[in-house]
């Protein structure tokens, strides 16, 4: 299904005001979720303000309960978590052991196999500019933590990639 097949639904106006009934509110739901997931990889976004979010098309169509419930939403099914003072949404496209596997597999077709902190991840991937350096800590240590990297230096987040693993996926 092509990406604008896929999402026809913006198009319906019904699709900006939260259903009352209640299997047509969990799919309205659901479809909105998918969207928003969507776009933000699309847009490489990680971390959003709401309001900001709020203004962008389509989601400035909604009607602020409408709005409010994706939001809820989000958060509920542990896609998104509140970031800063509630202002911001830290999206999640990718689970972080989805990251983890990313930025491993990225490594080893780049034949980059030392990684000195946070910087060196970003290069190996620059889709990650713009994510929380506590996300980017966790994907350093993760890769330790999962076999497919060892530390060199603790510290300075530097780890050696792993190249020969039995790792799958």
């Amino acid at each position: 299904m092509d990406e604008a097949s896929k999402f026809e639904w913006l198009k319906k106006p019904w699709m900006y005001t939260k259903p009352k009934n209640p299997e047509a509110l969990n799919k309205w739901r659901q479809q909105w979720v998918n969207y928003i997931l969507h776009y933000c990889e699309k847009e490489v976004i990680h971390v959003i303000n709401i309001i900001d979010l709020k203004r962008r098309v389509p989601f400035n169509n909604l009607d602020e309960k409408s709005f409010n419930d994706i939001i809820k939403t989000l958060v509920d099914k542990k896609f998104a978590k509140f970031y800063g003072n509630k202002e911001a949404l830290r999206i999640y496209w990718k689970s972080m052991d989805e990251w983890i596997r990313h930025v491993w597999k990225k490594a080893c077709n780049s034949g980059k196999v030392i990684l000195k902190g946070k910087s060196d991840v970003l290069d190996v991937e620059p889709k990650l500019i713009g994510m929380p350096e506590n996300d980017l800590s966790y994907i350093i240590s993760g890769l330790v933590k999962q076999g497919l990297a060892r530390w060199i230096n603790k510290k300075t987040k530097t780890v050696k990639i792993i190249l020969q693993t039995t790792y799958s996926n």
